[in-house]
């Protein structure tokens, strides 16, 4: 559980990082934040290949907000941080994100996400590794899935 701890404050960190602080400096639209912009529910985990229970998904939550996001299990605070999007490509987008607060404080990285309908899907490549170009996490890539869910109030 505390790799899953750890991946989804790795997640929610590159997902948010200075978004709408550097929208317009990028040419990104602030429409591409606000589509994710709210609470989101871990539905999914694969770490190279292996799926994590659904059981232990059940308390994670995320929460982003114009280019920041913070990491939930329960009421505790997991992580947080920024992100930024760097650019749209082929219906998915490449994000660099930073840890502000959590077990992985000051690192920094990127990833791929894609929004359909209530659904985000977030791939992370291994530590210092370029953002992947697939939503896959299949054994020896060392990618961590994630997908969540919107949670509508």
């Amino acid at each position: 559980m505390q790799k899953l701890e750890k991946s989804a404050l790795i997640l929610c960190l590159y997902i948010v990082q200075t978004g709408l602080v550097f929208a317009a400096e990028q040419g990104i639209d602030e429409k591409v934040y606000q589509q994710t912009n709210g609470n989101w529910q871990l539905i999914k985990f694969v770490d190279d290949g292996v799926a994590a229970p659904a059981e232990d998904l059940k308390n994670i939550q995320m929460e982003l907000k114009n280019g920041t996001w913070t990491a939930r299990k329960g009421d505790i605070i997991i992580g947080q941080g920024t992100y930024k999007v760097l650019s749209l490509k082929d219906g998915y987008r490449i994000v660099s994100s930073k840890v502000t607060l959590g077990k992985n404080e000051g690192k920094t990285g990127q990833h791929i996400s894609k929004s359909e309908g209530d659904l985000l899907t977030i791939c992370h490549p291994p530590e210092g590794q370029a953002a992947p170009t697939e939503f896959t996490s299949n054994k020896g890539s060392g990618n961590q899935l994630r997908v969540w869910k919107r949670i509508r109030n």
